[in-house]
């Protein structure tokens, strides 16, 4: 306000040359979520290998490879040797899961390539792969029908020689959503 207004009686502000001033403090409690996605500029792809034995007397749900590292990442494959979900009895599953204990907060966007090895052959890989991404409540993803049983039992197939297996995935970790800081 400009002195003039101040000043003039008419207006009530200035009374036996004495003002009062008060000042509200208004203190907002906003929460503010937002996330920070950060896409690596060139990703490079790992590989992992995990022979599987004694696949008959495969007694568990499901088996996990020993653990390795893709962007900075623990990962694990892994196997349902008598499948899972609506692939019980039919069809082995193969997942790719990523170990969130460390980085919780994170959610992880990758391409993976997960792959049933012709031993015998060499030839006839059974191969899926995907686009996804891995957080808390999805930390596991691929395919609950990877490969038929009967076809992956099969001798002239190659997949099961020995009674062993040889699973594989190439996993290519292309960038990370992180929280940002309340």
């Amino acid at each position: 306000m400009d002195l003039a207004t101040l000043n003039d009686p008419s207006k009530g502000y200035l009374v036996g040359d004495t003002c009062v001033i008060g000042v509200d403090i208004v203190v907002l409690n906003t929460k503010i979520q937002g996330e920070c996605i950060t896409m690596f500029e060139v990703p490079r792809v790992v590989s992992h290998s995990w022979k599987f034995d004694n696949f008959s007397t495969a007694d568990l749900e499901s088996y996990s490879s020993p653990q390795f590292f893709a962007g900075n990442y623990k990962w694990v494959i892994k196997f349902y040797p008598n499948g899972s979900g609506n692939s019980i009895g039919t069809a082995i599953s193969l997942f790719l899961e990523l170990d969130l204990s460390t980085s919780s907060n994170r959610k992880v966007f990758a391409n993976y390539t997960l792959r049933a090895k012709d031993q015998k052959n060499g030839q006839r890989n059974e191969i899926k792969w995907s686009f996804n991404s891995f957080w808390n409540s999805t930390r596991n993803r691929g395919f609950n029908h990877f490969l038929p049983l009967d076809e992956f039992k099969d001798p002239k197939r190659g997949f099961l020689v020995n009674d062993s297996c040889v699973l594989e995935a190439d996993v290519q970790v292309l960038g990370e959503v992180v929280p940002l800081p309340k």
